[in-house]
């Protein structure tokens, strides 16, 4: 589960980010053609695509759920990253080193990065949560990796068979994906508290 989570967001934020901070930059066709990917990614069925994949795949491995879940993930991301941007190019030193001749490529990584990585950082560690919870329940479902990778998701589908009997079976799985999970949203507000300038 972990295993998945992390790939998956290493996978949508990498994207994530770069289309963000292109949308958010150069604006015009770019950032057109980025919204509308966006749109479609977002309109599409989670559950339902999980489905027709896991069917086409026999036996969907730990890099094809990153892959599925990354590549379904990237644009709250993305979205974030382009509204950051939209507000450091307006920044008055940002364009004062537009107006000084400095390249796309030394203004993005030199003023606009260090004021987008932030958030974009924080929002990756509460998607780690999130993707925690998805892959559960995919492996939970059946939808997920196959035995005998192990997964929580499939620990708590095999433990209820024996719930009566033997309840630790179920409850520390759960346990688990909840103490997890509470830790990454954890994490992700002391970074936001951390790197707000305002503070």
């Amino acid at each position: 589960s972990l295993a998945v989570a992390f790939g998956a967001v290493a996978i949508a934020g990498s994207f994530g980010f770069c289309a963000g901070l292109l949308s958010g930059y150069f604006r015009g066709i770019a950032d057109a053609t980025i919204i509308q990917l966006i749109n479609f990614v977002l309109s599409l069925p989670f559950l339902l695509v999980a489905i027709a994949l896991n069917r086409v795949i026999d036996d969907p491995s730990l890099w094809v759920l990153c892959v599925l879940l990354g590549g379904l993930s990237w644009t709250r991301l993305a979205r974030v990253t382009r509204a950051k941007t939209l507000q450091a190019r307006e920044l008055e030193y940002v364009q004062a080193a537009r107006a000084l001749g400095m390249s796309h490529m030394r203004i993005l990584f030199r003023h606009v990065v260090p004021n987008v990585l932030g958030p974009a950082i924080v929002l990756g560690t509460t998607l780690i949560a999130a993707m925690i919870i998805i892959e559960s329940a995919m492996s939970f479902l059946g939808l997920g990796v196959k035995p005998p990778t192990a997964s929580w998701g499939s620990m708590l589908r095999d433990g209820q068979e024996y719930m009566v009997h033997s309840p630790r079976l179920l409850a520390w799985p759960a346990v688990l994906i909840v103490m997890t999970v509470f830790g990454f949203n954890l994490l992700g507000e002391g970074l936001r508290d951390a790197l707000d300038p305002k503070e």
